[in-house]
């Protein structure tokens, strides 16, 4: 499978890439990739961390796009964290994630999403 979705939270869900993929953010559970149950509408969402593993001297890396804006590019092995230096990227927050291994057939890309919307306790965050 080139995406797994684990750790589903009503805030936020880790998202682990082994291959070219789309993930739509926007929407309800019948839209979303990343929707909580069948209660939650996410609108957007920011990118918290980003773990980033491709071949090393061959010029590989991966490619994260939202909407028509490239993001990131991490090469090699890389450690993002933006949640932890005070803020998520949230560049396009409400576009859908668009992810590229470039340079390579075999890599791992781990993204930690903080989702944006209205939330099934009826908060908004």
């Amino acid at each position: 499978m080139a995406v797994t979705y684990f750790n589903n939270k009503r805030h936020q869900i880790d998202v682990l890439i082994t291959a070219n993929a789309t993930i739509t953010v926007a929407g309800n559970n019948s839209v979303s990739n990343i929707a909580y149950g069948t209660d939650q509408t996410v609108i957007g969402a920011g990118i918290k961390q980003i773990w980033a593993m491709s071949p090393s001297g061959n010029s590989a890396y991966w490619t994260i796009s939202r909407g028509a804006n490239l993001v990131a590019a991490p090469d090699s092995t890389a450690y993002l964290d933006f949640a932890g230096n005070g803020s998520n990227l949230n560049v396009d927050s409400t576009g859908t994630i668009v992810v590229t291994l470039v340079g390579a057939t075999v890599g791992t890309l781990m993204l930690t999403l903080h989702k944006q919307g209205e939330l099934p306790d009826g908060s908004t965050y």
